[in-house]
């Protein structure tokens, strides 16, 4: 049974506020963009989350999003997470991601294309060095195209090529959000969802 103290000793979601937890984040100079978050307390293998775009959490700050992740990673088992996002512009709007990420449309903005061009290196890494991916990025998406080039590209190239899970899929047939809510709520206790599946190992050769 749950006592009063050991209570107050976890957040909203249920993380102890006494776990000692790595955090760390790759940020541009300016600090408009983030290409990875990183939250480790463990000697297991990481997930990688894939967002749509990132929000104002940090090498210090957790955010109620971060807070769910840690959540699901712990329970399901691993050391730690790191995540990744369709695009890696900072904002609380996804529709200022958006009006961002039309970089054909403005100019062409070709410093906009090449650090889209840089985040997808990196999404590309991380999930191919982790023990579970699992994108999340709700139904915001606007471009379909490239988040199948995306996609793509982890799933083929060098091995590994990994399944892809997610939470749950929306009626949309979007991976949901850790943070949704009304039918698309995750509960507490939910376990990942194989949603693609990667090709097997050796199949390499063929």
């Amino acid at each position: 049974m749950t006592t009063p103290q050991q209570a107050a000793d976890k957040d909203f979601f249920g993380v102890s506020f006494a776990d000692m937890i790595q955090r760390a984040a790759s940020l541009s100079r300016c600090g408009t963009y983030r290409f990875t978050l990183t939250r480790t307390w463990g000697e297991g293998g990481h997930v990688c989350f894939i967002g749509l775009n990132p929000s104002t959490a940090d090498h210090r700050i957790d955010d109620p999003t971060v807070r769910r992740w840690i959540h699901f990673a712990q329970a399901w088992g691993y050391g730690g997470f790191t995540a990744v996002n369709l695009h890696p512009f900072r904002s609380a709007s996804p529709a200022a991601c958006r009006e961002w990420s039309r970089w054909e449309e403005d100019g062409p903005d070709w410093y906009v294309r090449d650090v889209i061009q840089e985040n997808l290196g990196i999404v590309v890494r991380e999930a191919k060095a982790a023990a579970l991916v699992v994108p999340c990025w709700g139904a915001g998406t606007w471009d379909p195209e490239w988040v199948d080039h995306l996609l793509e590209e982890v799933q083929t190239g060098e091995a590994p090529w990994p399944d892809l899970h997610c939470f749950a899929l929306s009626q949309g047939g979007h991976p949901v959000h850790p943070m949704a809510r009304g039918r698309n709520r995750i509960p507490d206790h939910a376990q990942p969802v194989l949603w693609r599946a990667g090709s097997p190992a050796d199949g390499a050769a063929a």
